[in-house]
């Protein structure tokens, strides 16, 4: 019979947060993976919250956001990404408004950053998870 043990963010994955802008930690940024459809890929980002980034409250530190469908980006629509960058641009030593369609970017890069994300709720096969809303602000580090 397998043993199995839980991580402590195993068992902070489904806590519900509340609608707010949260400081995260961005942990893993995934490889480009063929949509349903094999017409665009995916790209999954998974972070864990720090704080809150308007109030510094800490309720929810720890919780990890993010995977395919909650925190997620596909080549049909990059633009979406583009708020993203910008939020972490001078962690990476760029200037946000230097990015043009000649800017090239490896996001593996941004795996270790700190960017404030607003995170929402939304509904999906019947219950309530957490999901990024492509909000971003440049944290105040």
């Amino acid at each position: 019979m397998p043993v199995i043990q839980y991580s402590k963010k195993d068992l902070l994955r489904d806590r519900l947060v509340s609608p707010a802008w949260y400081r995260i930690l961005i942990d893993t940024v995934g490889e480009f993976t063929p949509s349903a459809d094999k017409q665009s890929n995916n790209m999954a980002m998974e972070g864990t919250i720090l704080f809150n980034a308007d109030n510094g409250e800490k309720e929810f530190e720890g919780v990890p956001i993010g995977g395919l469908g909650t925190w997620s980006f596909n080549t049909k629509a990059m633009g979406f990404s583009l708020g993203l960058t910008k939020a972490v641009a001078r962690q990476l030593d760029l200037e946000p408004d230097s990015i043009t369609e000649n800017t090239q970017l490896e996001y593996k890069h941004l795996e270790g950053k700190q960017v404030d994300v607003f995170v929402d709720n939304n509904l999906y096969e019947g219950r309530l998870r957490n999901k990024v809303s492509h909000k971003y602000r440049e944290p105040k580090l």
